[in-house]
């Protein structure tokens, strides 16, 4: 699932929107593991309208143009044999681009961030001049010297005081700014209320009975999987994403992934509460017969299922592009969508945060650095909505709302704390709310609701590891898991952290 640079807010507002004065375009997609054909993301998670609100209007910096001919290259870019509809509607964002600033030009790289293809590129000075990567790996990329320094340019676009406070302390190392945040979301507990209804498991009112505890979802999911024979709860283990979600699980349980001790990284997950954690899921298979009958979940299937409606609960978040993913690629229906809370143990309830940030790479020359930024502004990346973002967002809202996405009357996230694009996002979702917000008022509830941030260090690597761990106790019902949980962190220590010490 590639993610793509240009899209940070509902699905591709920047995409399509730019289109507006000529055509309504096409869907897109970005995020933690996403693309508008390949799968779902995250974005925007409940704001305090006050904070996100303030008018203390971040100019737009548009510095004395220096109209010397540059040409940037733009990394995701869509391809155009096996996605020639997204690559036409990004092509036109680029002439329209090009057309406000003839003096830049725009050359296309479809080449993602991906772990295993980086540091090669990297090293042969063969990435793209902006791309987009996962914040787990700000540190590592930072460390070994690939990201630019870009606190001036920040500075000189209004982007460093208009971000939230601890958005900017996320992409800021030793006192510098690295990246530029594109997105945030927090996940929370996927539903189909059809299949709920379908299972005779609605409450009274119609609304879903959203799980309190991980029990109770097991136990939810398996009455649900026994009555209508679909998946009661989904459960991925392969692709890094077992892992990654499993995160959510473990931490309700107490788990600590790594610490650090003496200056050092250290695997800390050998525990009581991690067991406790992975028997859980031992137990959704083993005891409650919730999940799919597929060991071997990779994050495609994952996805397909919950849009082709065969999954009644799962974890993951509600982006606008989500939703449109699932109805442009299995009609799902829009109604059907729900997101809740996520549910709690005995540590309590966590939900893990994420999202995207723009990486310009250390080896681009600093005279291609405003056209770059002209490009993120011109793409709504920045607190002051232009007149082309504005246009665009609206845009794609209407293509959205005529589908069936359901549109809630307010934001998920806003990584602003001043400018204009938090106010004009808001009204824009307010003119355009369809939603039925029984569906979604559990997951806007953030008040019992522990947010954490993905493990500091070797986060994907870690992910994979935890993926095995979830293979082996779903492959056999007496799994020794203390066992499996000291290999897996010794491998962890032995294979990454200490690399990282």
């Amino acid at each position: 699932m590639k993610r793509k640079w240009f899209l940070k807010k509902s699905g591709s507002l920047l995409l399509a929107g730019i289109l507006a004065a000529s055509c309504i375009g096409c869907g897109g997609s970005a995020d933690s593991r996403e693309s508008s054909s390949a799968a779902p993301v995250s974005e925007e998670t409940a704001a305090d309208p006050e904070s996100a609100s303030a008018t203390e209007e971040t100019a737009a910096v548009e510095p004395e143009e220096d109209q010397t001919p540059v040409e940037i290259t733009i990394g995701g870019w869509a391809d155009k044999d096996t996605n020639p509809e997204e690559y036409e509607a990004m092509e036109k964002v680029k002439a329209a681009f090009e057309e406000k600033y003839p003096w830049i030009t725009v050359n296309e790289d479809t080449w993602g961030y991906s772990v295993d293809t980086f540091l090669p590129k990297a090293a042969a000075n063969q990435l793209p001049d902006l791309f987009d990567v996962y914040p787990t790996e700000i540190g590592k990329i930072v460390n070994a010297g690939y990201a630019a320094d870009l606190t001036e340019m920040m500075d000189k676009y209004g982007y460093t005081d208009a971000l939230q406070d601890d958005v900017r302390e996320m992409v800021t190392v030793d006192g510098k700014i690295y990246f530029v945040p594109e997105y945030m979301y927090t996940l929370g507990l996927v539903a189909n209320s059809a299949i709920f209804e379908e299972a005779g498991e609605l409450n009274e009112d119609g609304t879903i009975p959203w799980p309190d505890t991980w029990e109770e979802l097991g136990e939810l999911a398996g009455r649900i999987k026994e009555k209508t024979g679909k998946i009661g709860f989904q459960m991925p283990t392969m692709n890094n994403t077992g892992g990654w979600l499993f995160t959510n699980i473990a931490w309700s349980y107490g788990v600590e992934f790594v610490k650090q001790e003496d200056g050092k990284w250290v695997a800390a997950f050998n525990t009581e509460e991690c067991a406790q954690a992975l028997q859980l899921v031992s137990d959704l298979k083993w005891k409650y017969n919730a999940l799919s009958d597929n060991l071997f979940v990779d994050s495609n299937e994952y996805y397909s299922t919950y849009g082709s409606e065969q999954v009644a609960m799962m974890i993951g978040d509600m982006s606008y592009s989500n939703m449109e993913w699932y109805i442009d690629q299995y009609q799902m229906d829009g109604t059907h969508m729900a997101l809740g809370k996520m549910p709690g143990g005995p540590a309590g309830r966590y939900a893990l945060t994420g999202g995207a940030v723009y990486m310009i790479p250390s080896s681009v020359d600093p005279a291609k650095y405003d056209a770059l930024f002209k490009w993120l502004d011109f793409n709504g990346a920045g607190p002051v909505m232009t007149q082309e973002a504005e246009a665009n967002y609206e845009a794609t809202l209407q293509r959205q709302a005529e589908k069936g996405v359901p549109i809630l009357d307010q934001l998920w996230f806003n990584i602003w704390k001043s400018g204009d694009t938090y106010d004009k996002e808001t009204a824009l979702h307010q003119k355009y709310a369809n939603a039925n917000m029984d569906n979604f008022n559990s997951y806007l509830d953030f008040s019992d609701v522990n947010i954490h941030a993905e493990p500091e260090v070797c986060a994907q690597e870690l992910y994979s590891i935890l993926d095995n761990c979830i293979q082996q106790v779903l492959q056999d019902q007496n799994a020794d898991i203390p066992s499996i949980l000291e290999n897996a962190a010794n491998d962890y220590q032995i294979n990454y952290l200490d690399n990282e010490n």
